[in-house]
């Protein structure tokens, strides 16, 4: 991706919009989208939250912990979870990365800034394809975006949405156990790897 100036900080109800995503998400930020926590014990039910992670994290739903979790959470989240494609105006790819619907009926989808960030307005020519996990390609436009928390929304018109619940990842231990999905690099669609909160509170 190229090396442009830091694009300037959206205002206005982009910004309120924004503002929002970035106090649900807690400023997180990460390498894959839909973030989830799972419990140990098979009789225990645990929140599902996002960890810290430069692609958006999410996630909120409560589901049983057990042997098949992680099955039942990317069947569930799997189709929350998109790639962004930001292309230039002559329709070559100029940047990608994960994303995640927060709002199933307006259409709201949470990305980083730096994602959009090549785009300086709607006159650019530029445009975003929003690719779901059923391989479904949608024409999105730029709601709003903030550099500082590198969270950005787009809108796409399409049925059938799935939002991902989103909840307060200072409630995630450390050593809680990681469920993360998305698109690493904008290449590797629907990826789903494992871990464990390592720390929390870095700097």
């Amino acid at each position: 991706m190229n090396t442009h100036p830091a694009p300037t900080r959206a205002s206005g109800p982009s910004a309120a919009a924004l503002l929002l995503v970035g106090i649900v998400l807690g400023g997180v930020v990460g390498g894959a989208t839909a973030t989830v926590i799972t419990g140990r014990a098979p009789s225990e039910l645990v929140e599902v939250t996002p960890a810290p992670s430069s692609i958006p994290a999410a996630s909120a739903v409560v589901v049983p912990a057990g042997s098949d979790t992680t099955v039942d959470v990317v069947r569930d989240l799997l189709p929350a979870v998109v790639t962004v494609v930001n292309r230039a105006a002559n329709g070559q790819p100029q940047s990608s990365g994960s994303g995640f619907v927060i709002d199933a009926q307006q259409g709201y989808v949470a990305t980083n800034n730096h994602v959009v960030e090549n785009v300086r307005g709607t006159g650019t020519g530029a445009s975003f394809d929003v690719i779901f996990s059923d391989n479904r390609t949608v024409r999105a436009t730029l709601v709003g975006r903030d550099p500082q928390t590198d969270i950005a929304v787009l809108k796409v018109s399409a049925s059938g949405l799935v939002a991902a619940p989103l909840a307060d990842s200072d409630k995630a231990p450390v050593g809680a156990h990681v469920i993360a999905i998305g698109s690493p690099l904008g290449e590797f669609q629907n990826t789903v790897t494992e871990g464990v909160v390592s720390a929390k509170g870095r700097r």
